[in-house]
């Protein structure tokens, strides 16, 4: 396994400690002693003592009381200067690079997302180099998330294991990964336990501090950054790792991936390419009566939107929900919610939530006809209705599902 700095892994420290390099850049032997960049990093607050004595300058002296290796401040110092080198912030000079003096004009804002993209760029295109090979390893990270299912966190530093980027090397690690067996990782790859919690320590926390890897009950998945950034198509597997990418928690006021709600337009604007509700004042519409019924959930619940309108975690149980509009054309709008449901819960809802139970229910903003209430519910899957100014209404699936979860509607009208 590559070996790689493991000593500050926190994005404004380390944008702090970027700033004391490029104070120190005026004199090169500064920027090469340990002993000064350690002592400079630590009156900064980048490095911290584990015990301290009082003061900083009472810790310092204590520190230079000790042999050079067993120093922390000059130990912090070069992992710093390596890490810095490797990500391209800091060039073979000592000199800063263009990308650190952005991070340090966005460092009050040190993970907004122009940041995140300088952090992107700079760790797409860090390379490892030694006996075995060349490889980059925050691309192998990302893979193994992305093709490993529900990675374990605790073996994320095997994206150091690739000794170059190969196909066939690529495998290998990926097949150590899914095991998910951390004692066989270890004998495969013949590093210590105190070595593999190294190894993750930095590549990991900087992907999920930026986005782009996810960790959910202490499994790993590609964060919704990263998946909006190369397109949030809908899925065609059903997997932890697809599911959790193109979800993101409920905000009212919001369209679908977080777009801001449009007010009411005549004008035929595309808004989703499967959904009929996909213009002007019926869109708001739409939005209004997601609106309305997300206002109803009880806020212990968790509540996420994606493909699907809403999805509402509970500790027993889901529910999924697809809001439809009817304006003449309920045979269609039911057909389609029928079919969404039935697909969104195979791919986006039982992958994270498997064996939790997933309540699917149907939200209109007009009563349906008998019939069409009758054929959701004959394949398992209830009706709400919730008119801006009427009474609302309960198929008996849905009216079960609500009283299983604790959500209770404005009005309790129900259909029978």
């Amino acid at each position: 396994m590559k070996n790689f700095p493991h000593q500050i892994n926190q994005v404004p420290r380390l944008v702090k400690a970027l700033l004391v390099f490029r104070q120190l850049a005026s004199s090169r032997s500064h920027m090469e002693d340990d002993g000064i960049l350690g002592d400079a990093l630590a009156r900064s607050g980048v490095y911290t003592f584990r015990r301290t004595a009082g003061s900083v300058e009472e810790d310092l002296n204590m520190e230079h009381a000790k042999p050079p290796d067993s120093q922390g401040t000059r130990t912090c110092a070069r992992d710093l200067r390596r890490l810095f080198h490797l990500l391209g912030f800091v060039h073979s000079d000592n000199s800063l690079a263009a990308d650190a003096g952005r991070l340090l004009h966005l460092s009050g804002n040190p993970l907004g997302d122009e940041a995140r993209d300088v952090w992107r760029r700079a760790l797409d295109g860090m390379v490892l180099t030694d006996a075995g090979g060349t490889s980059h390893p925050y691309r192998v990270l990302l893979r193994l998330v992305g093709e490993c299912a529900a990675i374990p966190a605790s073996l994320l530093g095997l994206c150091l294991e690739a000794s170059d980027d190969s196909e066939a090397e690529f495998g290998r690690v990926c097949g150590i990964a899914r095991a998910g067996d951390v004692a066989a990782a270890l004998r495969q790859t013949g590093v210590s336990e105190h070595q593999m919690r190294n190894s993750a320590k930095i590549l990991p926390a900087l992907a999920r501090q930026i986005g782009d890897i996810v960790v959910d009950r202490g499994q790993c998945h590609l964060g919704r950054d990263l998946a909006q950034q190369h397109g949030a198509a809908e899925p065609i597997r059903a997997t932890a790792s697809v599911a959790i990418a193109q979800r993101r928690p409920y905000r009212p006021g919001t369209g679908y991936m977080g777009a801001p709600r449009r007010e009411t337009q005549e004008r035929p604007r595309a808004v989703r390419d499967f959904d009929p509700d996909a213009s002007g004042r019926r869109y708001r519409e739409h939005q209004l009566c997601l609106e309305r019924f997300a206002a109803a959930v009880p806020s212990g619940f968790e509540t996420y939107q994606g493909h699907y309108d809403l999805l509402v975690v509970g500790p027993d149980g889901c529910l999924l929900v697809e809001v439809k509009t009817i304006r003449n054309d309920e045979a269609r709008q039911i057909r389609l919610a029928l079919g969404q449901v039935l697909y969104y819960e195979h791919f986006l809802v039982e992958p994270l939530y498997e064996g939790r139970g997933v309540h699917r229910v149907v939200v209109t903003d007009v009563k349906p006809q008998e019939d069409m209430i009758h054929l959701l519910e004959r394949h398992g899957v209830g009706v709400a209705w919730l008119p801006a100014n009427r009474a609302s209404g309960l198929s008996p699936l849905a009216a079960g599902a609500f009283d299983a979860l604790g959500i209770a509607l404005p009005r309790g009208q129900r259909f029978r």
